[in-house]
C-alpha cells in the first residue's frame, strides 16, 4: 500500500508540473478518477479486515471517499480546477489514512510480543519443575540420565527470550520439552523393568506412571 501511494504522489507531482490540465485531455481526468477510485477500494478492504477500525481512521477514509465523489462530479462538469483540487484532497486523506492503519499494525505487533515472551517464560519454568520431577527421580532410583542438554536448552532459550528473540527462544523451548518427554519415557522404561525385580520404590514407580499419564508436556510449535 504504501507503494501505491507513492507512485499517486508522484503522479500528483507530475501533473503539477506540467501545469493546467487542458480542457480537452479528458483522458487524464479519468485517470485522475482511476487512481483515486482504486486508492478507495484498498483502503475500504484494509479497513474492513480491522476489528472495530477507530473512528480516526474510518473519518479520514470517508472523507477522502467524499473527496472522490466530488471528483468524479467536477469531471462530469469539466470542472479542470476543481478535479485537480479534490483528487489532491482525496489523496491527502487517504495518505492519511494509510498511515493510521500502519501505525495501528505496529502497536498491535509491539502489543503482541510482550504477551508471547510472558507465554513463553511460563512455559520456560513449566519445564524447570517438570525437569526437576524427574531429576529428583533419576537420582532417588539411581538411574543414570544426562540432563547437560535439556539444561543448556533452558539456558539458550531464557537468553534468547531476554534479548527480544522470541522465534529463537521458542525453538530452544520446543527442543527442551521434547527432550523431557524423551527422558520421561526412557525413565518410565526403566521403572518398568526394575519394578519387577523390586529395585524401585513402589511410590516413585507410580510417580513415573502418573506421570507418564497425565503431566507429559504439549509439544510447544515455534
Amino acid at each position: 500500500m504504501k507503494i501505491l501511494l507513492i507512485i499517486f504522489l508522484a503522479l500528483v507531482g507530475t501533473l503539477i508540473l506540467n501545469g493546467p490540465i487542458q480542457s480537452y485531455a479528458d483522458p487524464q481526468l479519468d485517470a485522475l478518477l482511476r487512481i483515486a477510485t482504486q486508492a478507495r477500494d484498498n483502503l475500504n478492504m484494509n479497513i474492513s479486515q480491522i476489528n472495530n477500525a477507530p473512528v480516526e481512521i474510518t473519518s479520514l477514509f470517508k472523507q477522502g471517499s467524499s473527496e472522490t465523489d466530488a471528483l468524479s462530479k467536477a469531471i462530469d462538469k469539466q470542472d479542470i480546477v476543481s478535479a485537480r483540487q479534490h483528487f489532491l484532497s482525496a489523496m491527502n486523506f487517504f495518505k492519511a489514512t494509510n498511515d493510521k492503519i500502519n501505525s495501528l499494525n505496529a502497536t498491535v505487533g509491539n502489543d503482541q510480543q510482550p504477551v508471547d515472551a510472558i507465554q513463553l517464560q511460563s512455559e520456560i519454568t513449566r519445564l524447570e519443575k517438570f525437569g526437576q520431577t524427574l531429576r529428583t527421580i533419576a537420582i532417588t532410583n539411581n538411574i543414570n540420565f544426562d540432563f547437560t542438554p535439556f539444561d543448556k536448552l533452558i539456558q539458550k532459550a531464557t537468553q534468547d527470550l531476554d534479548a527480544g528473540k522470541i522465534t529463537e527462544a521458542s525453538k530452544s523451548i520446543a527442543s527442551a520439552n521434547q527432550f523431557m518427554n524423551d527422558a520421561h519415557d526412557s525413565l518410565a522404561t526403566v521403572a518398568k523393568q526394575r519394578t519387577s525385580d523390586k529395585t524401585i520404590t513402589k511410590t516413585n514407580s507410580t510417580s513415573l506412571e502418573s506421570l507418564k499419564d497425565t503431566t507429559k508436556l504439549k509439544k510447544h510449535v515455534s
